[in-house]
């Protein structure tokens, strides 16, 4: 648990530059060898940032979301440290946490795919044939990996009680709301 605000805010605005840049990095790995195996209806799943992502360049959108992250992580610690209308040092810890959680979370989604694209680029012949995987596959996968490391999250704070953790633990559940989300968005497009 951070209380230095600006420490805060950097580690979020840290964690959300590696989450974008290595869904570029990750693509271009996916594009060198997995993509002869594995073909994605879209590598980036995400609607506001998926056409940026699939020609390469940053997207404005991006940067208005860390400044709003941040903007609202900024008042939770003011409003918690000056216990304004009901907000505690708490509210402040689990705000943090559950950020922190689901930029770990995504960041270290994002290093498997490239150690996995890594490996099969060195050894192509550990897969064999093509498979077409679609939008709607690799989203209700990633709510299955958020229910998975939600239920092991919640098993820390159950031994490790306190609002940073609980707020950790709840961090995949909002990856899973947002992945619910996009597949409204998926379905009906």
């Amino acid at each position: 648990m951070l209380e230095n605000i600006i420490l805060t805010i950097g580690l979020i605005i840290i964690l959300m530059l590696l989450d974008y840049f290595l869904t570029l990095k990750g693509l271009k790995a996916y594009k060198k060898s997995y993509s002869k195996f594995v073909e994605f209806e879209s590598y980036e799943l995400n609607p506001i940032v998926k056409e940026s992502i699939s020609k390469g360049v940053y997207n404005l959108k991006h940067l208005l979301s860390m400044v709003l992250v941040s903007l609202l992580v900024y008042v939770v610690h003011y409003l918690s440290f000056n216990n304004l209308f009901g907000f505690q040092i708490g509210t402040f810890f689990f705000t943090q946490g559950m950020i922190f959680s689901m930029g770990v979370y995504m960041n270290s989604r994002h290093i498997q795919n490239l150690i996995i694209f890594n490996w099969v680029d060195k050894d192509p012949s550990m897969l064999s044939g093509k498979i077409k995987q679609k939008n709607i596959f690799s989203l209700k996968a990633l709510i299955a990996q958020s229910i998975g490391l939600f239920l092991i999250l919640i098993f820390i704070f159950i031994f490790v009680q306190n609002m940073f953790t609980l707020g950790f633990s709840l961090g995949p559940l909002i990856v899973l709301l947002k992945t619910r989300s996009w597949i409204k968005t998926t379905i009906f497009h």
